[in-house]
């Protein structure tokens, strides 16, 4: 068994890596990492993006927000891709008032989505400065009218 947990804890200190550099890159940009198979690429994209979640949910910004973590192949061989990408999607995370392990997140993907959102979330139980809160400065005169 411990040796089990030395490979989860240097696999989790070699993604970090990764996602660091990754975080270094300019907007756009890609850092592709060759694996041998196909499984360790698997491993090592669920331990990204469990990571990249932890980070976003957890502080407000952070140098791995932005980050898209996936598998790709190129001339048959597997890589990791992780992605910075030009505009970061997440923008807030509320946590339930249970301080259940229950985030929502709240996408910028269109007006329509973020608004369909906000009402699922009122509808939750949210309460409306709470939400308010969340947005913070992203919030649109269209969804304050929403929160009235």
């Amino acid at each position: 068994m411990g040796k089990h947990r030395q490979s989860d804890s240097e696999k989790r200190q070699i993604i970090l890596m990764w996602l660091t550099t990754a975080s270094k890159l300019a907007s756009g940009n890609t850092l592709f990492v060759p694996m041998k198979h196909g499984v360790e690429r698997t491993q090592y994209k669920n331990l990204g993006k469990q990571i990249i979640q932890e980070m976003e949910a957890t502080f407000e910004k952070s140098v791995f927000h932005g980050l898209n973590i996936y598998g790709t192949n190129k001339r048959g061989m597997p890589y990791l891709a992780i992605e910075k990408c030009n505009r970061i999607t997440n923008i807030a995370f509320i946590v339930d008032k249970n301080k259940k392990e229950r985030s929502l997140q709240l996408l910028v993907k269109s007006r329509h989505t973020r608004k369909a959102q906000i009402i699922m979330m009122l509808s939750e139980g949210f309460a409306k400065e709470e939400i308010k809160k969340a947005l913070g400065a992203s919030i649109t005169p269209e969804e304050l009218k929403l929160l009235k």
